[in-house]
Formats: C-alpha cells, structure tokens, sequence
C-alpha cells in the first residue's frame, strides 16, 4: 500500500470479523475507512481500521450508503451493483 492513501468512503462494520492473513479484523460497530473498492479479491474492499492497520474487509460484513459511493461518482463492482432494487423489470412468470 503505497502513500497518500485517499479514504473513498466510510462504513461500520455490521458484526465482529476475527480477520485473518489478509483481512482486516473488526468489531461490531467500528468505523472502516475504505481506501479501494476495485482490484481486490472478489467481495472485498481493502480498508483501514481505527487502529491504522489495513486488510480486506467482505462487503456484506460492514454497512455502506451506496447513495454517497454513487454521488462520489464512483462505479461499483458489479456484484455490489446488484443489491439494488430494480421496479422496471418485466415478470418472467407470464413468458412461457
């Protein structure tokens, strides 16, 4: 990780989360600056925690207001993209 570390958003973690080789160890509760949310493993954003030490976190694990990721005009991985709720699409139950 490689300075000046821009934070892109900030969450709260959702549940504790012991960590492990990579990944960032968390408490319910506490805040995560999330300093990139593309190129990492799939499901995960590299965060730093309260205490500077930084690993991945699992995007279902902390909480995130996508309407500020989306008026940052960031793009999200498409696996987030699905989260939201879509009320234009057509029911498939009536085609076949």
């Amino acid at each position: 990780i490689t300075p000046p570390l821009q934070v892109i958003h900030q969450v709260k973690a959702k549940a504790d989360c012991k960590g492990g080789k990579h990944d960032l160890s968390i408490k319910k509760g506490e805040s995560v600056d999330i300093i990139r949310i593309t190129d990492n493993p799939e499901g995960k954003w590299l965060g730093r925690s309260q205490d500077g030490s930084f690993g991945y976190v699992k995007t279902e694990m902390v909480e995130i207001d996508f309407s500020v990721l989306k008026n940052q005009g960031l793009s999200l991985p498409h696996s987030l993209e699905s989260e939201e709720v879509y009320d234009d699409v057509e029911s498939m139950d009536d085609h076949g």
